[in-house]
């Protein structure tokens, strides 16, 4: 199985969360990527909280060099149109529909501690390395 990791399972991991961190690290990075969603997540904070810029820069140049970032391409933008248009009374976020697409796309489950936002798409794997296994 792949694992794409969503904005709050990074910012978790950069603050030691000890489940998180425990789980990321017994991963094979080969099969850990980062929605492009994401990254422009975290690249929003670093622009958008000049204060923690400098942290924020070391988080994402860590993350960049350690896992793919997994590309909005055709076939999330497919997934995107269609999740969309089926979700669409259910009033789920277009960044988190981003995300979601893109994990879709590329046949990666999701790892987030937001199952709530995701879980009216049957299609996703979700997983929550936040709980215990």
């Amino acid at each position: 199985m792949n694992y794409a990791l969503d904005t709050n399972i990074i910012s978790l991991y950069w603050r030691q969360n000890a489940e998180v961190k425990t789980n990321l690290e017994a991963m094979d990075p080969a099969t850990v990527g980062v929605p492009a969603g994401v990254l422009a997540e975290l690249l929003y904070g670093k622009y958008n909280n000049p204060d923690r810029a400098a942290k924020l820069d070391v988080l994402i140049a860590d993350m960049r060099a350690s896992y793919p970032v997994l590309p909005f391409d055709a076939g999330a933008a497919d997934w995107f149109g269609r999740l969309k248009h089926r979700l669409k009374a259910t009033m789920i976020q277009d960044r988190d529909l981003l995300i979601a697409s893109t994990a879709l796309s590329h046949g990666y489950a999701l790892v987030t501690n937001n199952t709530k936002h995701f879980q009216r798409i049957d299609e996703l794997v979700l997983l929550d390395w936040t709980v215990p296994r």
